[in-house]
């Protein structure tokens, strides 16, 4: 029976010398663990090849990535930023009106400081049992966004409350009330 002999350490180092010559750069692209964009064809990277972390804003071209494009998690994470990047340093006021008298009505409006947008707001009479609240809205260049042609319009710089005092023999007042947030 004929014996098999191992081969040599000369034979072994000529046989991936040869190896190598065959290949050329891919295979010293691989044994450095390295990968070119000349050796990867359009479209073969998928999200699973990519080390998490590895995309950043910094390598990412304006205009190349939508909101849509984003998954639920992070669209959710974007959200939360904006809105507490946006809410931080809000501010809220209000104002009161003069009495009001039995059967009538009359409203305040509380106005945000310069440099601030109203977001939000609403109207708290002083007497919930006998005024009712008869009108809450945002103040748009001085007036009611009711009077407004339809379209775009600045951000609201106020808000105003109206109620009606409805009790048996006291005069009554209204809170307007505004949440204000930086502009811009």
């Amino acid at each position: 029976m004929a014996r098999i002999r191992k081969p040599s350490p000369a034979m072994v180092v000529a046989t991936i010398a040869l190896i190598g010559s065959f290949t050329g750069g891919a295979f010293a692209t691989v044994a450095l663990n390295q990968v070119v964009s000349t050796s990867i064809k359009d479209g073969q990277v998928k999200n699973v090849d990519l080390a998490n972390g590895s995309v950043t804003s910094a390598k990412i071209r304006d205009g190349q990535v939508n909101f849509i494009d984003l998954s639920s998690g992070a669209k959710t994470k974007l959200r939360e930023a904006n809105d507490a990047r946006y809410l931080r340093g809000t501010v809220t006021v209000t104002a009161k009106s003069p009495a009001i008298p039995v059967g009538n009505f009359d409203g305040a409006t509380a106005t945000c400081p310069t440099g601030m947008q109203a977001i939000g707001g609403g109207g708290d009479p002083s007497n919930v049992l006998s005024m009712s609240l008869t009108g809450s809205n945002p103040v748009i260049s001085g007036s009611n966004p009711t009077s407004l042609a339809n379209g775009l319009h600045p951000a609201a710089t106020a808000w105003r409350a109206f109620a009606r005092n409805d009790s048996a023999g006291a005069p009554a007042t209204v809170t307007a009330i505004a949440i204000c947030a930086p502009i811009g």
